[in-house]
């Protein structure tokens, strides 16, 4: 999986990306469990789901600083 671009995350909703968080949090959780087994030794992976979910948790604060709008790209939009 590619890192999330934050244009693309932009365009979600605030359930989309809550839902987005949470899957890539239950990645980012199995993962370090294989690692714990041993079953992988994939740390890029750990770093890349680590920024992925910053990400996400950015732009939902852009989105409540902007007063719960749906999406930050509708307010770009309506701003011109």
């Amino acid at each position: 999986m590619m890192a999330e671009k934050p244009a693309k995350l932009r365009e979600l909703t605030t359930g989309d990306l809550n839902r987005k968080e949470r899957e890539l949090a239950s990645s980012l959780f199995n993962l370090r469990m294989q690692v714990a087994t041993k079953q992988t030794a994939s740390f890029a992976r750990i770093k890349s789901l680590r920024r992925d979910i910053a990400r996400v948790k950015t732009v939902k604060r852009e989105i409540e600083d902007r007063g719960g709008q749906e999406s930050v790209e509708s307010v770009k939009e309506e701003n011109g």
